[in-house]
């Protein structure tokens, strides 16, 4: 598209991001070029973009990408739901259950929406570190929220206490 003089937009590029991830075309170099072409276009804070970016690092192997991955969140102006449980996930599913915590403790203090998968996340974190308390706060706060009935919800809190 670029060698043809195609005009490109946010959608082409969060396409194109998504699509680095797919089975064996994962690679992470072309996300990390790909990266520098959206920054060069002007389009890093826009908020599906910046989503697919982080997506991408995160389902990307080692701690080096998972922290492009919380550069592009803290950049990113507009956060929704999608772009905080992308990186809560990606914390907590990568063996970072600390810095998950500490960002679903942000998430409750920013009102960002919690949803089940944040949620989920932050169970699974508390399991992984085995702080039975904290998942007990945690699971109570799921409680009020009227989502312990959700399935991934139900699930986390059963690994946690």
């Amino acid at each position: 598209m670029i060698r043809r003089k195609i005009d490109t937009d946010a959608y082409t590029y969060s396409s194109i991001l998504s699509s680095a991830l797919v089975g064996d075309a994962r690679n992470p170099r072309l996300g990390a070029s790909l990266h520098g072409l959206v920054m060069k276009m002007g389009y890093e804070k826009v908020t599906p973009i910046a989503n697919a970016m982080m997506s991408m690092y995160v389902k990307s192997d080692g701690d080096y990408y998972m922290v492009d991955a919380l550069r592009v969140f803290r950049y990113t102006p507009s956060k929704d739901h999608i772009s905080w449980n992308t990186i809560l996930n990606g914390l907590s599913q990568n063996g970072l259950s600390e810095e998950a915590l500490k960002l679903f403790h942000q998430m409750h203090n920013d009102h960002a929406p919690i949803d089940q998968f944040a949620f989920s996340a932050a169970l699974k974190s508390c399991s992984d570190l085995a702080t039975l308390h904290l998942g007990k706060q945690i699971h109570a706060l799921a409680l009020e929220s009227g989502l312990q009935e959700k399935e991934y919800v139900a699930s986390g809190s059963k690994k946690s206490t």
